[in-house]
């Protein structure tokens, strides 16, 4: 049986929070899911996270339901952050 939507978030979550957790100095103010990551803020610092899904799997290589792991690694923020300010200057220009 697959775990529920919520535990896969849950999971995801604490393997974040334990990659990022250490840099943190402040309470944790946002988290977002943008463009594939995970950005994590806690006031003036701002962490981007990449994750994937490993799955554990039989003899065969077929998945077992709801078994696996989440791999999170820091990484540069995605270039759609910032997406609406570049868009609010560029029509800015065009006036």
């Amino acid at each position: 049986m697959a775990l529920a939507p919520y535990h896969e978030t849950a999971n995801l979550l604490r393997a974040a929070l334990d990659v990022a957790g250490p840099e943190l100095r402040k309470p944790i103010d946002r988290i977002e899911f943008v463009a594939g990551q995970i950005l994590i803020t806690a006031g003036e610092t701002r962490i981007a996270l990449n994750y994937r899904r490993f799955h554990y799997c039989d003899a065969n290589g077929a998945p077992f339901a709801g078994g696996g792991y989440y791999k999170v690694e820091k990484a540069e923020p995605a270039s759609s952050v910032g997406v609406l300010s570049r868009l609010y200057n560029m029509l800015a220009r065009l006036r």
